[in-house]
């Protein structure tokens, strides 16, 4: 980093969080000298900023702070956060990233990963919240595994309003955002439950997790997972749900410690009985009838299996 760049990134920051905030307050805090420092430049005018803070600096974990976007509509704010966790990730090895983010931002964050992890606190007269990003538990070329968000709920209406993709799972088609909200928060929000995010867009495409012993539609043993997914229309066809599948089966057998997942499919929906069969699953010859789930008591399933190999 050059004078001239410092000066101008310290100089951004005075503007926007002194003087456009009007909030006196000690910028320049001792914790830049151990940080790493990015910036994105359209031109030769500086458009968005961050630093990245090992643990034990700013925060007590591995923290991003003083992030900046001074031109709008163009997505340098979304773009520098994640090349802040990418760097978090690089140098720190970052698993677990704190940020404290001002309330009104909240949606923002959680577009990229944060999650609220505190009750709303003043911070130089700004309400803040903390927020936590933790490394996805699943990824793969195109797609990465996480929590659903509330903030999600017009991304999931926009594909689960379509009478093509919830019938063929399960479920009804939701009928409003307001709906799609009530999903999440009645169903999603478990830590066994992911949105399918694609890489490219950060988009939630559709939706993959497992049921445990209990909670499963069918009869499984206690050291058993039951698999469930959906995949958007737009991305049918496409390999993403075979390549996500995979991975969730990695998952659940090498992580998580599962003996034999199973899954079910409805005999009028062979597309998805084909995605299990390309990734090992086996056809057990078992027909299910689940009147708990979306016709179920109209179109039986087939169950299929497949065991862990050592």
């Amino acid at each position: 980093m050059t004078v001239d760049e410092l000066y101008e990134l310290l100089r951004v920051r005075s503007e926007v969080f002194v003087v456009e905030q009007d909030c006196v307050y000690q910028d320049m805090d001792g914790d830049d000298q151990a940080s790493l420092h990015l910036w994105l430049t359209e031109g030769d005018k500086v458009v968005a900023l961050c630093r990245v803070c090992p643990a034990g600096t700013h925060m007590q974990e591995i923290s991003i702070g003083r992030v900046i976007t001074t031109v709008r509509g163009k997505g340098y704010g979304k773009r520098i956060m994640l090349e802040g966790i990418a760097a978090a990730r690089e140098h720190f090895d970052a698993e677990v990233i704190d940020i404290e983010a001002q309330e009104y931002a909240k949606g923002f964050y959680e577009q990229v990963g944060f999650q609220q992890s505190s009750e709303p606190f003043i911070l130089d007269g700004i309400p803040h919240i903390k927020m936590t990003w933790k490394e996805y538990p699943i990824e793969t070329q195109r797609i990465r595994f996480r929590s659903w968000q509330e903030s999600d709920a017009e991304a999931l209406f926009k594909y689960a309003a379509d009478p093509d993709v919830g019938p063929r799972a399960g479920w009804p088609p939701h009928g409003s955002v307001a709906d799609s909200l009530e999903v999440i928060r009645k169903f999603f929000a478990n830590d066994h439950t992911w949105a399918l995010v694609l890489k490219e867009t950060g988009e939630p495409i559709g939706c993959m997790g497992y049921y445990p012993y209990g909670e499963s539609n069918i009869g499984i043993g206690e050291n058993d997972a039951e698999l469930g997914y959906w995949i958007a229309k737009p991305y049918w066809n496409q390999g993403i749900c075979t390549e996500a599948l995979r991975a969730m089966i990695d998952y659940c057998f090498n992580k998580k410690g599962f003996q034999t997942l199973w899954s079910d499919f409805f005999v009028d929906n062979p597309a998805s009985g084909r995605v299990m069969e390309k990734c090992g699953f086996q056809d057990t010859g078992a027909i299910n009838w689940c009147s708990h789930l979306y016709l179920g008591d109209e179109r039986p399933v087939k169950v299929m299996r497949l065991d862990y190999a050592l």
